[in-house]
């Protein structure tokens, strides 16, 4: 027997899902930014803790957002092959 097709609403949600999970990495540099613009931060880095605390927040902070664009944009690719997979696989009548 050939494997059922994908239901459509579950390759909707991982879409959404995956557009979600990349706005919220973009949130993290834009957040950074606006703390740069609107001068609510010293960003001097010296050698006092809080410079350093203030610099492995902003490494961090964009790692993080690095790695969940690029897992966001995995799941958006996997969706939209699901997507095309469904629809070569349904029978034109």
């Amino acid at each position: 027997m050939s494997e059922q097709p994908e239901p459509l609403e579950d390759i909707a949600a991982n879409l959404l899902t995956g557009v979600m999970v990349i706005l919220i990495g973009a949130a993290i540099p834009t957040l950074f930014v606006w703390m740069a613009a609107s001068g609510r931060v010293d960003w001097n880095v010296g050698l006092d803790l809080d410079s350093l605390v203030a610099a492995n927040t902003v490494v961090c902070g964009s790692i993080f957002s690095f790695f969940s664009m690029r897992s966001g944009l995995r799941i958006i690719r996997k969706g939209v092959t699901a997507l095309r997979g469904r629809r070569s696989s349904i029978p034109t009548g």
